[in-house]
């Protein structure tokens, strides 16, 4: 039955940052017959675990201050250890938030053993660079895994769990959803899943009006010799082989020929490889431009019109591979006719 949920309409970042407030308060000693003290441990643990540090033998006290200098959850376990938790659900960081609140921490706790958590609830986009700034990730399959431990009957921890499993239900729906029902929460869990499995790439969203695009992109490579990278993206659902002129220079002519030239080169060896593909002519020659792209969907369906994993994966890699074999030669090239042209100079 689909009850009432309080996180239903309850879905602000503030009011998930007041649930892991009162969840956390939940850890001190003297609630340790209460049943949500065993879940609040759980959390905890994980925490001190996530930050290397030693989980003390009891909590005596939990000190919540919320947005103390911007940061989401600030938490002082046994005036000892000082705890930020940056909090998300949809939103990512902004701002040089992370560095900024890391610089407040070793400024104003000076004396305290400090542990950086970046939890988020929906997808992931900005994982790594959490990790970068010294932040320990906690994501909703482990936030799930913890709620589910400890029996309760407490309806804000059943409510907050339901409420996180219905989003997880959402992100993983692209794996028993056929194809042409996929919605927003199917592409970004379907990216994130890809994350895991292809090396060496990223993924995000951008708007055009009221229109909201997802990209990912993989095999990037530097061309160092030759003016230009190259890389794979989905892009608008379309499965694209692009140029990157960013940080070269901005000369049009240049680039029209580089693209023509690369669509040349790449155009036989996929019709080779047996993937078919269709010329895409761009209105402008931006810094970052879509060669050719798949002919068809590029989401592989079983007999029942759900995606086939592995086989989809399987294409991506392969046109990754092409791409990246072809930068790799065309760089050799440029390496040889430079060193060639220099030694011919002085000979």
């Amino acid at each position: 039955m689909n009850k009432p949920n309080l996180f239903r309409y309850a879905t602000k970042e503030l009011s998930q940052d007041a649930f892991f407030c009162w969840l956390l308060e939940w850890a001190q000693q003297e609630y340790h017959l209460e049943p949500e003290y065993n879940t609040a441990m759980c959390l905890m643990n994980m925490i001190f675990q996530k930050g290397k540090k030693e989980l003390p033998e009891k909590i005596e006290s939990v000190k919540i201050k919320k947005q103390y200098k911007g940061i989401d959850i600030l938490c002082i376990v046994n005036d000892r250890y000082a705890i930020i938790i940056e909090d998300k659900v949809y939103s990512n960081t902004h701002s040089d938030q992370l560095e900024r609140y890391r610089a407040i921490m070793s400024s104003d706790f000076k004396n305290y053993e400090i542990i950086l958590i970046y939890l988020k609830t929906g997808v992931g986009i900005e994982y790594k660079h959490a990790e970068q700034q010294n932040y320990a990730v906690i994501n909703r399959g482990e936030l799930i895994k913890i709620l589910t431990e400890y029996n309760s009957k407490n309806t804000i921890l059943l409510d907050f769990r339901e409420h996180i499993i219905e989003m997880e239900d959402k992100y993983s729906s692209f794996k028993n959803v056929e194809l042409n029902k996929w919605t927003a929460e199917s592409w970004s869990g379907f990216f994130e899943f890809l994350k895991g499995k292809i090396e060496n790439s990223n993924w995000g969203k951008y708007h055009t009006g009221d229109n909201q695009y997802f990209h990912y992109g993989w095999r990037y490579v530097n061309n160092s010799g030759l003016e230009y990278d190259s890389y794979m993206e989905v892009k608008s659902k379309k499965l694209c082989f692009r140029l990157s002129f960013d940080g070269y220079p901005n000369d049009f002519e240049y680039r029209r020929k580089c693209y023509d030239h690369w669509k040349s080169l790449i155009s036989p060896i996929l019709d080779k490889e047996n993937i078919k593909v269709v010329p895409y002519t761009p209105t402008t020659r931006t810094r970052y431009q879509t060669v050719v792209q798949y002919a068809n969907d590029f989401r592989i369906s079983n007999d029942t019109g759900i995606i086939d994993i592995e086989r989809t994966i399987e294409l991506m890699q392969k046109c990754g591979s092409i791409v990246e074999n072809l930068s790799n030669q065309l760089k050799m090239l440029a390496y040889y006719d430079k060193y060639h042209f220099f030694f011919q100079a002085i000979i």
